[in-house]
């Protein structure tokens, strides 16, 4: 069976310094870099078996729960209409990430903008806009619009923004490309300089009881599908990371280095 090698290296690394998992990070600003995160369990015995490896967190993982945490369209404030306020960071985040704009342009027909399409993993982006009522169109779609707004508005928790008459929300797909996350936190920190940095986003904060049962490493970030691999509950699918060597370990997709602190 293969073994994961990485936790080894608590007991590799003398008492004063701490490995830290790290690469050469492509800078996106002035504040910091790219990460990702790896997380092991502390309750293993010296021969670490690959079970012991619970999760790898990647950069858009992080930076997505971010925004969705702090922006989703239903936590937009409210105006005095009870509806959402599309003034906000929240209407903003669903511009730029969901694929279908949806606005009310009459008592009983909805204009819906769609910014990209999706195929498989791949999102092609370009805006058109087409119609929808009542009345089914060639793709079968129909929507009672008066009753679908009524009962959305039901819900207290409800992600309808504008003013009545002219309701706006989305619908679709989500691109949640970092590429598009991080121009979203571009945007998120010249409304909110007081926000988290990106580099700081990446930088989940982990509750004290699960700090006593795990480990987080920062490392460089990886692709989604690496992460995949390395974490498949198939542990015949796991890659072998490498060899360990007194503190050092070296792969294309990892780099180990030793350094005083966290």
């Amino acid at each position: 069976m293969k073994k994961i090698i990485i936790p080894l290296l608590f007991f590799a690394c003398s008492s004063n310094e701490q490995p830290v998992l790290a690469q050469t990070i492509t800078e996106f600003d002035s504040t910091g870099g790219r990460y990702s995160e790896l997380i092991v369990s502390k309750n293993v015995t010296p021969d670490y078996d690959v079970d012991d490896f619970v999760r790898i967190g990647t950069a858009k993982d992080a930076i997505r729960w971010s925004a969705e945490t702090l922006y989703q369209a239903n936590k937009a404030p409210k105006k005095g209409n009870s509806l959402r306020d599309e003034t906000t960071l929240h209407y903003l985040l669903g511009l730029m990430t969901k694929q279908n704009l949806m606005k009310r342009i009459s008592s009983g027909s909805i204009e819906r903008t769609r910014f990209f399409t999706k195929d498989s993993t791949s999102i092609t982006r370009a805006t058109f806009k087409d119609t929808i009522n009542n009345t089914a169109n060639k793709a079968g779609e129909r929507m009672d619009v008066p009753v679908y707004i009524e009962r959305r508005l039901n819900s207290s928790r409800h992600n309808i923004f504008g003013e009545f008459g002219s309701e706006e929300w989305f619908s679709g797909y989500v691109d949640n490309s970092f590429e598009t996350l991080s121009a979203f936190w571009d945007s998120v920190l010249v409304r909110e300089p007081s926000a988290m940095s990106k580099r700081d986003v990446m930088k989940r904060k982990y509750p004290v009881h699960f700090l006593k049962k795990y480990r987080v490493f920062r490392m460089m970030d990886i692709a989604d599908s690496v992460a995949v691999r390395l974490t498949a509950t198939d542990t015949t699918s796991r890659a072998n990371l490498g060899n360990h060597s007194a503190c050092r370990y070296s792969s294309p997709e990892f780099s180990v280095h030793r350094r005083p602190g966290n």
